[in-house]
């Protein structure tokens, strides 16, 4: 009598898109930029140049990114439950991914709507993302104390 088939087994689903991790240039090409030539390239940057989750250590942002909107980088705001913020501005943070609904209610920043960032690797609430009417079209708003600087690689313990 022959042997029965093995059953049929199906693979294992994918996780979610919020736990699945972006290569080192968040996908957006081998400039790191969305159009062609509005960065270097991600590999000719210096390590230590890199803004990490403080939560899980993954890649958030860089410090060449840091941009001032109203004329500063840092702010503070407070929100309406009154939790007090220290916030950088930042062109790009491809390791920060927007979750929820935009909305104008209660911006810190004059003609822009707001969704929560949260960081791509373990879903921390790093900060928002701004996106409507000025000048930058769209930044990120992180909390500064929840980044973390990426320390240079040595040959051994500092």
């Amino acid at each position: 009598m022959p042997a029965a088939p093995a059953p049929l087994t199906r693979p294992a689903p994918p996780p979610p898109l919020w736990l699945r991790r972006r290569p080192d240039n968040g996908g957006r090409g081998e400039n790191g930029g969305t159009e062609a030539g509005t960065r270097t390239r991600t590999r000719d940057r210096p390590a230590d140049d890199r803004l990490l989750c403080a939560a899980c250590g993954d890649w958030v942002t860089r410090q060449a990114w840091r941009i001032a909107v109203g004329d500063s980088h840092a702010h503070t705001c407070t929100n309406p439950a009154g939790i007090t913020f220290d916030v950088g501005c930042f062109a790009d943070a491809p390791g920060a991914r927007a979750v929820g609904p935009a909305t104008a209610r209660h911006t810190w920043f004059a003609g822009y709507r707001w969704r929560i960032a949260v960081c791509a690797g373990c879903g921390a609430h790093l900060g928002w993302v701004f996106a409507g009417g000025g000048a930058p079209a769209a930044f990120h708003g992180l909390i500064l104390d929840r980044l973390v600087a990426e320390r240079p690689r040595g040959d051994g313990p500092a």
